[in-house]
């Protein structure tokens, strides 16, 4: 337990590189992973500090990830002529009972942490939950799996989905589109940014649209939706929620920096940890600090999803009521659009 292979193990799990896993080595080169059980659907989970995702639903049972972020370059040169076989990772991919999960690796520093962008190929019936801890753009096409994402920075647009999505964005428009009738709940909410979602219209919905500043609109005939103004109590004035706004977004902006710093501070520790081992030296281990985990920074208490403190409300019935649809935002026009 003492011996410097034994903690640096520990050390390495510590910084979450995951003992087993697969990684992808080559910038443009596609990674293919599959599932335990493909007769059964799987899920995809993604936790990146920045990274711009476009996950697209296909007939195949693997999944294919191709990513533009570069390998960290030329291998150190080592001692006695040894030449290193294998490269620097950039990301790390684990399967396990039929989840597969992508992390960036020790590789990912934050300059390429921060212009990553990953295009990756799922099974339709893929389920997905992502997290953004600092910023990106997420783009999810024909996925009829379930989907909950966490954005802190960046646009949200979900095309031809079909199971229950859960979105969350701090900074950011969100644009989904159902290709059939939602059988399960749908809540998206958006501190800064316009909602739009387009049904089938033979959807079935108890719908409940709440916004601050802006608007609420929909093209569904009355006679399909009615709806109902509920009470403004306890609404804070205009100027008082884009101030609120105003600050949100640039605590975003620093909890980004922070992020960012603390991925530097994970690689630095580390690489002082690879170098004391391969210099045999007896030093101490450098001890990793409480900052090295990308902080992820709570939700203000008076945004809880879908549950923004006053603002303007509306509820009604769809086409005599069913799943429950809830769209919320502080600074944004919600429009609730009738497929043609």
């Amino acid at each position: 337990m003492n011996s410097p292979i034994r903690f640096f193990s520990l050390f390495a799990l510590a910084l979450g590189v995951l003992a087993g896993s697969a990684r992808a080595t080559e910038s443009g080169t596609p990674f293919i992973v599959g599932f335990s059980d493909p007769a059964k659907s799987g899920t995809l989970k993604v936790d990146l500090l920045w990274a711009d995702l476009h996950i697209r639903g296909s007939d195949s049972a693997e999944v294919r990830i191709l990513t533009t972020m570069p390998s960290r370059g030329a291998a150190t040169p080592q001692p006695d002529g040894l030449r290193r076989l294998d490269k620097d990772v950039s990301f790390d991919v684990v399967e396990k009972n039929n989840v597969i999960t992508l992390t960036i690796g020790d590789g990912g520093i934050p300059s390429t942490v921060h212009d990553a962008q990953f295009e990756i190929e799922v099974p339709k019936s893929t389920a997905l939950v992502l997290r953004t801890e600092a910023g990106g753009d997420i783009r999810i096409d024909n996925v009829e799996g379930d989907i909950d994402i966490n954005s802190m920075n960046g646009e949200v647009i979900l095309n031809g989905v079909a199971g229950s999505t859960v979105v969350n964005t701090m900074n950011g428009g969100i644009k989904t589109t159902y290709k059939s009738t939602p059988q399960k709940p749908v809540s998206l909410s958006s501190m800064n940014g316009e909602i739009a979602l387009q049904l089938p219209a033979d959807t079935k919905a108890n719908v409940r649209l709440r916004t601050h500043n802006g608007a609420i609109y929909t093209d569904f005939p009355e006679s399909a939706m009615p709806t109902r103004s509920e009470g403004r109590g306890g609404e804070i004035d205009p100027a008082t929620a884009k101030a609120v706004a105003q600050a949100t977004h640039e605590a975003a902006r620093a909890a980004a920096e922070a992020a960012r710093a603390a991925v530097e501070i994970a690689r630095e520790v580390a690489h002082e940890v690879r170098q004391s081992l391969e210099e045999n030296r007896a030093a101490p281990v450098p001890r990793p600090t409480d900052r090295i985990a990308p902080p992820k920074p709570p939700r203000p208490p008076w945004f809880t999803g879908h549950n923004i403190l006053g603002g303007k409300t509306v509820s009604g019935t769809l086409n005599g009521g069913g799943v429950d649809i809830h769209l919320s935002s502080m600074n944004g026009t919600i429009i609730v659009r009738e497929a043609k």
